[in-house]
């Protein structure tokens, strides 16, 4: 329940800055939703709101993770972002993995291109939450970590924000991760991109 309702809280400030469904609100794991991690099978495209990104098949090696940390955010159920910023072309096939470590965060990741399309923030938590392994079980019972790869619709910057859940976060100090993001299957060193790092995430048109 724990998670279910900073959920409620934190996509309740965030439907102020994203005016359209990207986030909606959910009643989580006390309305029937165990939070087991889900397979990397996603909607069909039918089923998909034409908001969302759409999903492809290209993953990378992951040979070329950025390891980082993230803060705790807040009670209120604010997020700290790190957020990766990558310039792509329409139709490039961006997977994007995130893997914990020491803090056993149980990570959640949201992405957006050009054109204002985004994948995360999802009330049943079926888009990059709990799809891939985690290095080290996270705090909260049977998550798992974040996984996805997406369609761009738009050439130009691509977005990638990583945050953890802040009800279950180390209280000894930030949570580690490490980011892994390929394009059309070649790995990104996302040590050369710009990055913001503990930010909230931007109003999307």
């Amino acid at each position: 329940m724990i998670r279910s309702l900073f959920l409620i809280v934190g996509l309740a400030s965030l439907a102020l800055m994203l005016s359209f469904g990207a986030c909606t609100t959910d009643t989580g794991p006390g309305s029937g939703d165990d939070d087991t991690p889900t397979p990397s099978a996603t909607p069909s495209a039918s089923a998909t709101p034409a908001l969302f990104l759409q999903v492809c098949n290209d993953n990378g090696s992951l040979t070329m993770g950025n390891a980082d940390t993230l803060t705790c955010g807040d009670v209120t159920g604010t997020w700290d972002w790190d957020i990766y910023t990558l310039t792509v072309e329409a139709g490039d096939c961006i997977h994007i993995y995130a893997d914990n470590g020491a803090g056993a965060a149980d990570l959640l990741a949201f992405a957006w291109d050009a054109a204002g399309k985004t994948y995360g923030l999802k009330g049943d938590y079926t888009q990059l939450e709990d799809e891939g392994m985690c290095s080290v079980e996270p705090w909260y019972p049977l998550a798992a970590c974040p996984e996805a790869s997406l369609i761009t619709t738009e050439s130009g910057p691509f977005n990638v924000g990583i945050a953890q859940w802040p009800s279950g976060c180390s209280v000894d100090g930030p949570s580690e991760y490490t980011l892994y993001v390929s394009v059309n299957g070649l790995d990104t060193d996302l040590s050369t991109v710009p990055t913001q790092q503990d930010t909230a995430l931007p109003e999307l048109d």
